[in-house]
């Protein structure tokens, strides 16, 4: 779709919505300094980056990212209500991070949150890596990537 607009001379957004640099840095010979100068190159084509964060927003300006705009995370109550609702028989409020399990995704930042409540990692482990249980958090989902 970029190769598209840009031959087309469209405008177009794009967005960033993972750590595909340390992904590919644990992951292989490739420094995440090389993959963020080619995402860099890949996203300054775009009108506007979408990102969800405000730290991330700073995290990439300092990488030499521009155009960043902010989109927001989560869902909306209003237009979202399960039928039927899943029931966590644990502490209240919950804390949730729904999403593959890997070294990138810095898990460890959330589970050591001073939060009051509970912590709850629905996983599925990435391929080849098993999640890792930890202390005081539970862990849903599956482990067989």
């Amino acid at each position: 779709m970029r190769a598209y607009c840009r031959r087309r001379e469209l405008a177009f957004t794009t967005s960033y919505t993972t750590r595909f640099p340390e992904y590919i840095a644990v992951r292989s010979i490739i420094p995440a300094g090389v993959s963020y100068a080619v995402l860099r190159h890949f996203h300054a084509a775009a009108a506007m980056t979408m990102i969800a964060t405000a730290s991330l927003r700073q995290e990439l300006g300092a990488r030499g990212f521009r155009k960043l705009g902010t989109w927001t995370r989560g869902v909306d109550t209003d237009l979202f209500t399960p039928d039927d609702p899943a029931e966590l028989d644990l502490p209240r409020p919950i804390f949730m991070t729904v999403g593959r399990v890997a070294v990138e995704k810095t898990l460890e930042a959330f589970l050591t949150l001073d939060l009051p409540g509970s912590k709850v990692v629905m996983r599925r482990a990435a391929a080849g890596g098993a999640a890792t249980p930890v202390p005081e958090s539970q862990i849903f989902g599956r482990e067989d990537g």
